[in-house]
């Protein structure tokens, strides 16, 4: 095959178009050209089928091209395939979402136990220990509340509720109830007896009766993990532990659906995931130390293996 020719010839397909697709702009082209001519150059003289496109595909994916650049070459493909007179029958590749970054419960005690140590040490100043306090409310609110970044900044003093609630103003402007444990509220009254200001906010901004930014926050949870030795984490990576944490104990996706107030059940499935990397981690040693006397052979039993 003559790859300058087939080139030129899928050009001026794709340019004018057919019946059963139609003409494409000059980026289209180029993108569906360059995708053709690179899968020619794989195949070396090689027919063109669809093992071939398979082949290419998995060497493409083994190269580490992302399952969407590989399904970008595949349409491109299919197209120079149907210029042909042939259909190119495959599934694009399926997109692999990766898993979101949560704390570990090791990372997260080093978080916490770093924040903390104002409290504990005698030789800390009084400011330091204020500061803390501030820390501590915000990471027992972001992490225990499974807050959105705009959730947490946003609560007034009000929106602390003795029974136990956290009234946050969601997405779309929806209120919600949300659910949260003794510690939190016992963190947030901590720190408010610090507070010697009317600000009606829960965290405050600079200028006088306004909440923090969305940046100030941003920036405030960032560098508590820094000074914990922690990359990565940012103030998402709270709500990300929540809701895996709460799957690996066996909660059910349609209450953490509702805890973290996504609206589709498929944003929380996710967590399923995340939970299922987490039960392969611990079955084999539940599983095989419980039966690992019962694998050894009978004394004087040779192995057979089939095949």
């Amino acid at each position: 095959m003559d790859k300058a020719a087939e080139l030129d010839r899928f050009r001026d397909y794709l340019r004018f178009g057919s019946d059963e697709e139609g003409p494409k702009g000059d980026s289209s082209i180029a993108a569906y050209t360059y995708s053709v001519q690179r899968f020619l150059d794989f195949l070396n003289g090689r027919q063109p089928d669809r093992e071939a496109v398979l082949a290419w595909a998995k060497q493409l994916l083994d190269d580490g091209n992302g399952a969407s650049s590989v399904n970008r070459h595949i349409a491109a493909l299919r197209s120079w395939f149907r210029s042909r007179g042939t259909e190119l029958k495959i599934r694009g590749m399926k997109a692999i979402r990766k898993l979101p970054r949560r704390l570990e419960p090791q990372e997260w005690q080093r978080l916490l136990a770093t924040v903390c140590e104002p409290l504990y040490n005698k030789d800390r100043p009084e400011v330091a220990r204020v500061k803390a306090l501030k820390e501590r409310a915000i990471l027992l609110v972001y992490l225990g509340g499974g807050l959105r970044l705009s959730e947490g900044i946003c609560l007034e003093i009000s929106d602390v509720k003795d029974e136990g609630y956290l009234r946050v103003l969601g997405k779309g402007g929806r209120e919600e109830m949300v659910p949260v444990e003794d510690l939190v509220l016992q963190a947030v009254k901590d720190y408010l007896g610090t507070r010697r200001d009317d600000n009606p906010y829960l965290f405050p901004g600079k200028a006088r009766g306004t909440h923090v930014s969305k940046g100030e926050m941003g920036s405030v949870i960032r560098a508590m993990a820094r000074r914990a030795g922690l990359v990565g984490v940012h103030p998402h990576t709270l709500r990300h532990t929540a809701g895996a944490v709460l799957r690996e104990m066996g909660a059910d996706i349609r209450d953490i659906q509702d805890f973290l107030r996504h609206k589709d059940i498929s944003s929380t499935q996710i967590y399923t995931q995340i939970s299922k990397e987490a039960l392969r981690s611990r079955l084999p040693r539940r599983l095989l130390s419980g039966l690992q006397g019962s694998l050894a052979l009978p004394e004087g039993k040779e192995e057979v293996l089939d095949g």
